[in-house]
């Protein structure tokens, strides 16, 4: 039915342009750092959610494999790619000043009162930063890591038929009608969602929407198996590494603790 990720915000009147590459963004929050009155440069949460890009882009991976069949015995959060990736993520905060205690409220507060120059979000906070900033706000896809488009979570709502229907065809009949493209169309119009129909999407004309459109093309499936569940364990590796501990270490330990999860289970 929609599809939905997060991108780049940013505020026309400290930022002139979106920057290409996290160094880019670094160089362009550097004149806007002063913590101690809280304005910031570049926020994003220090969740695992949105740190995939610095795991990614130096090789490493969640699960071997490819969606619908991933080999969840191979993890591939703690290879040398991983840790690359993340001591480069660890120094990007520390350089931006970005708090390793940051909450999505916080962030959210700071950037629509124009104390922080650009922060990492979902189209979900588009109408509150728009309410707030007007003209001044603009979108862009997240900078580039490494040299690459960075990937970000890519996530759903949609539509499931129950195989216990009495009426299957009619549930899939109606399932097909709600998603069709004038229905996508109208429920963009009503919830400002992103459509699954590419055809609907090609004709948003809103130039805030386009950020997130361009991320979505460098957009990665969460995986959707029950395996993931203890894979959120890399928030609290994110918080070691933050405060400045061996990221190879902290990641052996993490990977070592999802997959004893994953082997408690039954998995």
């Amino acid at each position: 039915m929609t599809v939905e990720t997060y991108a780049l915000y940013y505020n026309k009147e400290l930022v002139a342009e979106a920057p290409a590459s996290v160094e880019d963004a670094a160089d362009a929050a550097a004149g806007l750092i002063d913590p101690a009155n809280d304005r910031f440069g570049f926020l994003i949460v220090p969740d695992f959610y949105y740190a995939i890009p610095f795991i990614a882009n130096y090789g490493g991976y969640i699960f071997g494999g490819s969606p619908g069949s991933y080999d969840v015995a191979d993890i591939g959060l703690n290879n040398a790619g991983a840790a690359e990736g993340l001591t480069a993520y660890q120094a990007f905060m520390k350089e931006n000043a970005i708090p390793e205690t940051l909450t999505t409220d916080i962030m959210q507060t700071l950037f629509a009162e124009g104390k922080a120059g650009m922060v990492v979000d979902g189209l979900w906070s588009l109408k509150t930063f728009g309410e707030k900033l007007g003209d001044k706000l603009g979108t862009a896809p997240l900078p580039s890591v490494n040299g690459k488009p960075s990937p970000s979570f890519v996530g759903v709502k949609s539509w499931f038929v129950s195989s216990y229907s009495v009426s299957p065809q009619w549930a899939m009949d109606l399932a097909a009608y709600l998603t069709n493209d004038e229905n996508a169309r109208l429920y963009y119009e009503t919830t400002g969602e992103i459509p699954a129909r590419t055809a609907v999407t090609a004709e948003i004309g809103d130039p805030l929407y386009q950020g997130f459109i361009d991320q979505i093309a460098s957009g990665i499936p969460m995986p959707n198996v029950p395996e993931m569940t203890p894979v959120w364990e890399m928030d609290s590796a994110l918080d070691f590494i933050l405060q400045g501990q061996d990221v190879q270490a902290v990641l052996d330990e993490t990977v070592e603790k999802i997959e004893q999860q994953i082997a408690a289970s039954g998995k």
